[in-house]
């Protein structure tokens, strides 16, 4: 009888799980708990970065068309300097002239990090092609408070503007920047031809708009 109760208490005492078996089953358990909450993090952190992926690049296709269609249908390429173009937007009121709401500029500042618009309203008054100044400068010598600026392209890196002939004889611009998506640089450029070029405005020197059309140039 002494026996069969010693072997009972025997057989119990193995039933149980001893303090290193416990400790080993934490720890796995740990493990796993672990591999899981990273496995969760990186999907959610993949789902978000993607999702800023796909928002970041619809802000730039958007941007993208905007100011290609601006470009394309502008009647002419004015002046480029320091990262900027100055385009005759459209002749709105039919004078043959460059009137100061009808000018805008598009590019960049010297830290070349984003691409914007530079654009006046509310005032018509006539500038010739040696009037038109410097983004940096121009906004402020005009003298005019009323203007839109826009940042179409922000968060972009090493902007550079450029034209395939000096302006007003421009017929195409070039507009490249890099921009960080997923922690990868990437490349980018708008081209952009005029499809309406007002050459034949421009004198035979290619200095001044004017409105004797035996005088000009196309």
């Amino acid at each position: 009888m002494d026996t069969n109760r010693k072997n009972c208490f025997v057989y119990n005492r193995r039933k149980g799980l001893t303090l290193v078996e416990l400790l080993v089953a934490i720890m796995v358990t740990s493990i796993i708990l672990g591999c899981v909450g990273s496995l969760a993090y990186a999907m959610s952190y993949t789902s978000e970065n993607g999702e800023n992926i796909a928002e970041k690049q619809a802000h730039l296709r958007s941007a993208t068309m905007r100011i290609s269609d601006l470009i394309r249908h502008c009647r002419l390429i004015c002046t480029l300097e320091e990262n900027n173009i100055s385009i005759w937007r459209a002749d709105d009121n039919g004078d043959g002239r460059i009137n100061l709401d009808e000018l805008v500029y598009i590019g960049s500042d010297f830290d070349r990090d984003y691409v914007r618009v530079f654009e006046f309203y509310d005032d018509n008054r006539v500038l010739n092609l040696d009037e038109i100044k410097p983004m940096v400068t121009g906004w402020s010598n005009y003298g005019c408070g009323s203007f839109r600026y826009t940042r179409w392209i922000p968060d972009c890196h090493n902007v550079v503007v450029a034209v395939d002939a000096q302006p007003p004889l421009s017929k195409t611009a070039y507009i490249s920047f890099d921009m960080e998506e997923g922690g990868v640089l990437r490349h980018y450029q708008i081209t952009a031809s005029l499809r309406g070029r007002a050459g034949h405005l421009l004198n035979n020197s290619a200095t001044a708009i004017v409105t004797d059309d035996d005088e000009n140039v196309n």
